[in-house]
């Protein structure tokens, strides 16, 4: 079911005269990777919700990329105008990352707002929350990091579908970053001096299947089955991770209870 053709590379640079983290990657194969998957389980955007998804899962691996090996995030961005809940989940254990948009019976609040779940064996999970202004999405989780962590961060979109992160330590020069535009960025990353730090290759991937639906649905019904199964056979339920959808059978979920 998941392809492993639709997987990118990710490269990660330290600029130690800049005190400066820089990650970049080409998504095509990924961005194919979650448009196959959305449209076979009919929760594909269109338009400007398709494209802001994009740069959604183009920040979260690259954001991710730079990140330990054992971390899993989950971001979600919930906008007014159009009224989206865009949901990105990355997995470094796994190099996956999954998520979905929606975009009916959306609720929200005065403002934007950006959201970040992050756990990690052994640590305590974490939660952030953020309002963010305007409509572009790369500036919104550029906003994100400065509000939420005092950390200047840049993403920019290079072209051709090519993205870049650029986060700076604690002795970066705040203003050069923050004042950097498109062009200045393209020339500042075609030289030279940067040290490669770490290469990773993540794919667009739920790790959803039957059977741990089923013992989600389980875990939350078991007192109550009946109203989750109404007196059907089987009910759908969807992941709400990526869409997927799963038929779960009542003979199945009695199986359970022995």
């Amino acid at each position: 079911r998941w392809q492993a053709s639709f997987a990118i590379e990710t490269k990660v640079f330290l600029d130690r005269a800049k005190e400066l983290v820089i990650a970049r990657a080409h998504f095509p194969e990924l961005f194919a990777g979650y448009i196959h998957h959305a449209a076979q389980w009919k929760v594909l955007p269109q338009g400007d919700t398709l494209e802001h998804m994009k740069d959604c899962l183009a920040a979260t691996t690259l954001h991710l990329a730079c990140q330990p090996p054992d971390l899993h995030t989950a971001w979600t961005l919930n906008t007014l105008e159009p009224a989206r809940n865009y949901f990105m989940a990355g997995d470094n254990s796994e190099f996956a990352i999954t998520g979905q948009v929606f975009w009916e019976n959306v609720k929200t609040g005065d403002n934007n707002r950006l959201f970040l779940e992050t756990q990690r064996p052994k640590h305590e999970p974490t939660r952030s929350a953020v309002q963010v202004e305007g409509r572009e999405i790369l500036p919104l989780f550029e906003q994100f990091f400065e509000r939420s962590d005092q950390i200047p961060t840049r993403l920019f979109h290079l072209g051709d579908e090519e993205y870049a992160f650029l986060q700076g330590l604690p002795q970066a020069d705040r203003a050069w970053i923050m004042g950097l535009d498109l062009e200045q960025v393209q020339t500042y990353l075609s030289g030279d001096g940067f040290e490669p730090v770490e290469t990773r290759h993540y794919q667009f991937r739920c790790n959803c299947n039957s059977q741990r639906i089923l013992h989600i649905m389980h875990g939350m019904f078991r007192a109550r089955k009946e109203e989750l199964f109404q007196g059907a056979a089987d009910v759908e339920v969807v992941c709400p991770r990526c869409g997927q959808r799963f038929s779960i059978t009542q003979a199945a979920f009695l199986y359970l209870d022995n």
